[in-house]
């Protein structure tokens, strides 16, 4: 089952590189490891558990991430394709501008992480707390710590090489909630759609630096 889970995410990756340069293909490999790294579900019972929500949606994190991550280096490859078409003083400082505005974007997608983490972190402990009667320690709790202040795009390996130290076992320590097990999928949900808004945002907000490098390089080469 794990050997099917990791074909299936290699698969998914190989294409959606289609449109991806080749030296930010690590970008979504790393994203598909960390992705394959996830527990499956230990049990054959149809019913879910706590454990089965909360790995069900760490991996819709890693879904999104990817699919936000493939939309920005998509457009990197689009406008990189166009640049290299044309003369090369004509592109020479909008491709130091592309290459800043992914970086940024990509560092701007670690503090969305960031924050989602800590939205998690707080939840698990307040689940966990009201079972144990007693505060629990956010810090145990902060399953993408590694992501913190490392950009996915820019610096890929820096994630890559430190894998192992991803700790998804949390998972089976979460108690099972019978009835408020709906409601606890559905704070994750919140977190989850926060996290896919804050993704879109930082994208937008750099969406006018993409339009301007395709229309001053358009120009500079006497482009319609």
């Amino acid at each position: 089952m794990k050997l099917l889970q990791v074909v299936l995410v290699l698969v998914f990756v190989a294409i959606i590189a289609a449109k991806v340069p080749h030296t930010r293909q690590s970008s979504l490999n790393v994203l598909a490891q960390v992705k394959s790294a996830i527990p499956s579900k230990r049990s054959r019972s149809s019913q879910q558990t706590t454990e089965d929500v909360l790995n069900n949606f760490f991996r819709s994190v890693l879904t999104t991430q990817t699919e936000a991550v493939h939309m920005v280096l998509a457009i990197e490859d689009d406008l990189t394709t166009f640049g290299e078409s044309i003369e090369y003083w004509c592109w020479e400082y909008n491709a130091l501008t592309l290459e800043s505005t992914v970086r940024w974007i990509g560092g701007g997608y670690s503090d969305c992480l960031d924050k989602l983490d800590t939205s998690v972190a707080e939840l698990l402990a307040e689940v966990i707390g009201r079972n144990h009667d007693q505060e629990e320690d956010l810090s145990q709790y902060h399953v993408f710590a590694l992501f913190r202040k490392s950009n996915i795009i820019s610096n890929p390996e820096a994630i890559g090489n430190n894998i192992a130290s991803i700790d998804f076992g949390i998972t089976k320590d979460i108690p099972e909630l019978g009835g408020e097990l709906s409601a606890f999928e559905n704070n994750l949900n919140e977190i989850l759609t926060a996290y896919s808004k804050c993704l879109t945002q930082k994208f937008i907000s750099q969406q006018e630096v993409f339009d301007n490098i395709l229309k001053t390089s358009k120009l500079c080469a006497d482009i319609d």
